[in-house]
């Protein structure tokens, strides 16, 4: 048998494609009728995938010493008895009895330097308006030409790529990090996290939550009057592939009064929600190039498309109204717009009265969260239609601002625009590398919170075309791609 930090233990029927995704990734999967075979050898195996409910993995001592023990847990569509023992064991602040695992969604728990991380996979919607206030972050598939308007929609084809070797792909990873222990990242100048008050301290939960996938978008050119018929692209090989890892640690206290047995109504004290948002959306490592050479002849490019997200946006909404938001950061209306960057910093302090493990004595903790923010050429943007929603838009301004002509009624797009050159060749848009940095600071009484988790972008396009005698400038977009997860529950709630 293989070394036992590759393998894999697999409990219940899993599909013949997960399992050949596991190999191909290094992993020997050794497959068992029930998790009590399992639990005889637990060393040998650094993961565990069940599937269905009959796994008889549903103690809560037995799951606290395998995560305890660094082991990865996977579940596809486990049942409600794992779920209640996984919430029993991990005191999370999502209730995972509320969540629904998939055979396409499997939910991923693990500990890392003995903290909580869920990873989800989210459901994912296309050709749907954003409302905000304003309607600027909105769906516009009409194509924009630099020679008259066209109307014609563009057909776009999208699609969650491979979704079991994603799978493989994360289990790997969070293997990697209990093995080796997590990527260390090196804090940025000025940045300050003390919102973890430490082990001796009742009636705080924290967990991070992981949002990661990836999205293949293959955009398909129409023919928008001269324009080369031969140009309309269905080559999947070409796919524009972008990645999403989007990070919320969520830090809950409950303050000044002990909240055990408490209802919303009886609780004296106050219950304190921090979001921290930290992460990256952009263009997959190893996917292909944004420039494209769509059209030549003897050795001429008539045509290139160029691909960029030039605008994106998350949400974190309670929908049952149990939040109040106190402060939602970076403030967008601070900022120093400097060498095309714009840049913008998080500072929150709050003290706090929390109580000791035993629960019979108080003390006071400085939660403390400080960290600057910068975006290349993008601005951010609060367009949030209910004040206790939290999130922001972060948008592209430079070579045009998308914000204020999100439907491209300026010529500055186009001239000179994208297509600017410098000494013969195309000046570069910005890297579809964009940063997600974000604090939200809730409070409430006892309770749980139905969650709304999204994160939206934009696949612009850009095209130009030298076949005609009047070279030809064509901007387009794919719908808004909306990456979402809606059955996580905040569970501000203690019963032990």
């Amino acid at each position: 048998m293989a070394s036992f930090s590759s393998n894999v233990a697999l409990v219940g029927k899993h599909s013949e494609v997960f399992k050949s995704e596991l190999k191909k990734a290094g992993f020997t999967p050794v497959e068992f009728k029930s998790a009590n075979q399992v639990l005889e050898d637990t060393d040998s195996y650094q993961a565990i995938a069940i599937s269905g409910s009959e796994h008889g993995l549903t103690e809560k001592a037995f799951i606290s010493q395998l995560l305890d023990a660094g082991k990865v847990l996977v579940a596809f569509e486990p049942g409600a008895d794992y779920l209640h023992a996984l919430h029993a064991a991990t005191h999370t602040p999502i209730d995972l009895t509320a969540v629904k695992p998939t055979a396409d969604r499997p939910l991923m728990v693990h500990k890392e330097d003995g903290d909580l991380i869920l990873t989800c996979t989210p459901k994912v919607k296309t050709d749907f308006q954003v409302q905000v206030p304003d309607g600027k972050f909105q769906t516009n598939t009409a194509i924009r030409s630099s020679l008259e308007p066209h109307t014609q929609d563009v057909v776009n084809v999208e699609e969650i790529t491979n979704e079991p070797a994603q799978v493989v792909e994360r289990i790997k990873r969070a293997v990697r990090a209990v093995r080796e222990g997590p990527e260390e990242k090196r804090a940025a100048v000025g940045e300050v996290h003390e919102l973890d008050p430490g082990r001796d301290v009742a009636f705080y939960k924290k967990v991070q939550v992981r949002i990661s996938t990836d999205y293949s978008i293959d955009t398909q050119l129409p023919d928008p009057g001269d324009f080369n018929p031969a140009l309309v692209r269905y080559d999947k090989s070409q796919s524009q592939v972008y990645h999403t890892d989007w990070r919320m640690t969520i830090y809950v206290y409950a303050t000044d009064a002990s909240p055990l047995g408490q209802t919303t109504d009886s609780y004296k004290g106050t219950i304190y929600t921090y979001v921290v948002h930290d992460g990256i959306h952009g263009r997959k490592s190893g996917s292909n190039e944004r420039v494209n050479v769509v059209y030549s002849e003897d050795n001429i490019d008539f045509a290139q498309e160029y691909y960029f997200v030039d605008i994106m946006g998350y949400s974190f909404r309670d929908t049952g109204g149990v939040l109040s938001k106190i402060t939602q950061q970076p403030d967008d209306n601070i900022y120093e717009h400097r060498d095309d960057t714009f840049n913008y910093n998080i500072a929150q302090e709050q003290r706090m009265l929390l109580f000791t493990a035993h629960e019979n004595q108080t003390w006071n903790f400085n939660a403390s969260y400080q960290k600057p923010c910068a975006w290349n050429r993008f601005q951010m943007h609060h367009d949030i239609s209910n004040w206790d929603d939290a999130g922001y838009v972060i948008s592209y301004n430079d070579l045009y601002d998308v914000w204020t002509d999100p439907n491209f009624n300026k010529d500055n797009w186009h001239d000179p625009g994208v297509f600017r050159q410098n000494n013969g060749k195309l000046e570069t848009l910005p890297d579809d590398n964009i940063p997600i940095s974000g604090l939200t600071v809730f409070s409430s009484k006892v309770g749980k919170a139905p969650l709304h988790l999204e994160l939206d972008y934009i696949p612009r396009a850009f095209l130009l075309d030298n076949y005609q005698k009047t070279p030809l400038h064509i901007a387009y977009a794919a719908s808004v791609i909306g990456l979402y997860v809606d059955d996580f529950v905040l569970d501000l709630t203690w019963n032990e």
